[in-house]
């Protein structure tokens, strides 16, 4: 494969052919983008031959070996440190140079990324195969922990507990703990192997301990209970003897409470005669009482609509002198007259208001 770098010259109204080396306009005199490339030991060999010598490499899918990803990155870092030589000469002949700046980046732009179609597949590749690794490392760690957790929770599940520093097991023979170190549990200073025998001999140990303290408390409980029973048998014999002073006491105690229970039920017999005595005269007292009432009331009632005819009767002549009252001419007349009528009215208006109350 030939790597041809097309220099695009139609700022300058000129053309120039296809070659194997880098061209510059016809209207300058010396190439100023082959020349710095030059000067930076990048050719356009040295370009086409990235491409003769990492082509097939670039075609693979995927990094199978540690071999393999270093042969990857050496075929990149070749890439780049040509694209990085390209990038800085030209970078530089620009600024130098400004017009030709859009004709240096446009041959950059084309030059880079004919470098990168094997260069940024090489890159994915050693990419994928240090991903992968990480991936697996994170695994492994992953593994470490579980298994640290399995092996301290064999030591939780005969016991052990953690005081800050070591992990303790209590003896139940009296005898001093037993101690796990942090490097012993976490695997550093034990294998799997050394800690669960050590653990599982130090349970056997705990479950002969509980087994003899299981015996001795077994018989501790049986000469304990022969002598319950035998306080039991005493106490039984002395609550029969109580039961009966109790039998007697309560015998004596019934006929106490029946002969009050006569007493009390003839009291309130003669209380109930005389509450109901009482009860009756209060009764008719009451009855007494609200038929005064009602006669009382029967005669306010009568007063009241008599008062009230009187009153109406009284309204009906104050309307009559109301109607009466003559027509004066006389200014003085006409005043006092007309004040009086006022006062006529006023007296009906009253009138009017009692006879509605009563």
């Amino acid at each position: 494969m030939k790597v041809r770098l097309l220099l695009d010259t139609h700022k300058y109204n000129t053309r120039t052919p296809m070659s194997n080396e880098l061209t510059a306009p016809t209207t300058v005199g010396v190439d100023p983008i082959n020349t710095a490339l030059v000067a930076a030991g990048v050719t356009s060999a040295s370009i086409e031959q990235l491409a003769k010598d990492y082509g097939e490499l670039a075609q693979l899918t995927e990094i199978t070996s540690d071999e393999q990803r270093e042969v990857v990155h050496k075929a990149q870092m070749a890439h780049r440190d040509i694209r990085v030589a390209v990038v800085a000469a030209l970078k530089e002949e620009r600024e130098e140079a400004v017009r030709y700046q859009k004709f240096v980046v446009s041959e950059e732009k084309r030059i880079v990324g004919t470098i990168e179609k094997t260069e940024l597949p090489l890159k994915k590749l050693k990419d994928d195969w240090d991903h992968k690794i990480e991936l697996k490392a994170q695994e492994e760690a992953r593994q470490w922990v579980e298994k640290m957790n399995l092996r301290k929770q064999a030591a939780f599940d005969i016991g052990y507990y953690f005081n800050g520093q070591s992990y303790l097991l209590d003896r139940e023979n009296g005898e001093a703990p037993w101690v796990l170190r942090e490097d012993q549990v976490a695997g550093l200073a034990m294998s799997d192997e050394a800690l669960y025998a050590l653990l599982e001999a130090q349970a056997a140990e705990l479950r002969m301990t509980r087994e003899i303290k299981a015996e001795a408390d077994a018989k501790a409980k049986e000469e304990a209970e022969a002598l319950a029973a035998e306080q039991r048998k005493r106490d039984e014999e002395a609550q029969t003897k109580l039961q009966e002073i109790e039998r007697r006491e309560k015998e004596m105690a019934e006929k106490e409470r029946i002969a009050r229970e006569k007493q009390l039920q003839e009291e309130a017999a003669q209380k109930a005669v005389e509450a109901e005595r009482l009860r009756i005269a209060q009764e008719q007292e009451e009855k007494e009482k609200a038929q005064k009432l009602l006669e009382e009331q029967e005669r306010e009632k009568a007063l009241q609509a008599s008062d009230k005819e009187k009153v109406l009767n009284y309204g009906v002549k104050v309307s009559v002198l109301i109607s009466e009252i003559p027509q004066l001419k006389s200014a003085v007349g006409t005043s006092a007259l007309t004040s009086y009528e006022q006062n006529l009215r006023d007296l009906a208006n009253s009138l009017s208001k009692l006879s509605q109350e009563l």
